[in-house]
């Protein structure tokens, strides 16, 4: 699988497990390949190109690569992969007939609204498809996460998203950047339970309504298997030009891979290689940088 040429299309936590998603180039039936990829030594080259990132099934949640391999000026999607994906993710912004009839029946089976914890200052509140609810949060890097209201479908799981985040002032999404300078900071586990109960007992409070006390979820293990401590100063490659991401991978953070080089630690956000060609090799390159630490603003 290392030393070949692919489309880099995403990321996913499949079986609990930190994937790459690869897409072969230049086969007459494209492939899509999960490379596991916490403890791997190897080395990525990106290059300028970019191609379509494939389809993603709405009913099984299974994703395959675009069956044109479209090159891409801009979008990671191309027009016939968008089409068959059918999904607005602002649905609630536009009428039903303007839905697919894919993402209607979606939209109508069982939704949650959950808090995800970065931070002690960057906590979100979010909806997801029930049964996307552990995928969703490793995708987002969520160090912990607990679901505060089970919905009938996903009108309803907005509505009480939509009043959360506004009496609550909690935010919606949490910036790439951010995430990138939260990640060497030490969490307590009781600490955070306590937390989000707290903000839990407060969501009743505002809203007037009955909110989910089910067990906190910390993912801090799926992300970092051997709880390896992350250092104040690990090093951001994510604007390297040309981009080259090379070392051990120690923990994969949603799209954020922390790898170890030459003893330096140094991390990446992946969102920077959606839908690039990549290089994909088991030869590891010295990456010469002066440690610098991160800040948030």
């Amino acid at each position: 699988m290392l030393n070949k040429k692919y489309i880099f299309s995403g990321i996913n936590y499949k079986n609990s497990t930190p994937n790459l998603v690869l897409d072969s180039i230049g086969t007459h039936i494209n492939e899509r390949k999960l490379f596991p990829v916490i403890s791997k030594q190897f080395t990525i080259t990106r290059f300028r190109t970019k191609y379509c990132t494939g389809r993603y099934n709405l009913s099984d949640f299974e994703s395959f690569p675009c069956p044109n391999t479209k090159e891409l000026e801009k979008n990671t999607v191309c027009h016939d992969c968008f089409t068959y994906n059918g999904f607005n993710p602002a649905f609630y912004h536009v009428s039903n007939s303007e839905i697919s009839e894919k993402q209607r029946k979606y939209n109508f089976e069982p939704h949650i609204v959950y808090l995800a914890y970065f931070s002690d200052n960057f906590i979100k509140v979010g909806i997801t498809h029930q049964d996307r609810q552990f995928d969703r949060w490793l995708e987002q890097g969520a160090r912990f996460a607990v679901v505060i209201f089970r919905c009938d479908n996903a009108y309803e799981a907005r509505d009480y998203e939509k009043k959360t985040s506004t009496l609550l002032k909690l935010p919606e999404i949490i910036r790439t950047d951010i995430k990138l300078g939260l990640l060497y900071q030490k969490i307590d586990s009781n600490d955070v339970q306590k937390r989000l109960y707290r903000i839990i007992d407060n969501i009743e409070k505002n809203i007037n309504t009955s909110c989910l006390r089910e067990e906190v979820t910390d993912l801090n293990h799926i992300h970092n298997p051997e709880n390896i401590e992350i250092n104040k100063d690990i090093i951001d490659i994510s604007n390297l030009k040309p981009l080259v991401v090379s070392g051990k991978a120690i923990a994969l953070f949603g799209s954020i891979l922390v790898l170890e080089n030459n003893t330096l630690q140094y991390m990446v956000s992946l969102k920077k290689l959606i839908g690039h060609k990549i290089n994909l090799s088991s030869d590891i390159q010295t990456i010469n940088f002066e440690p610098k630490q991160v800040k948030l603003f």
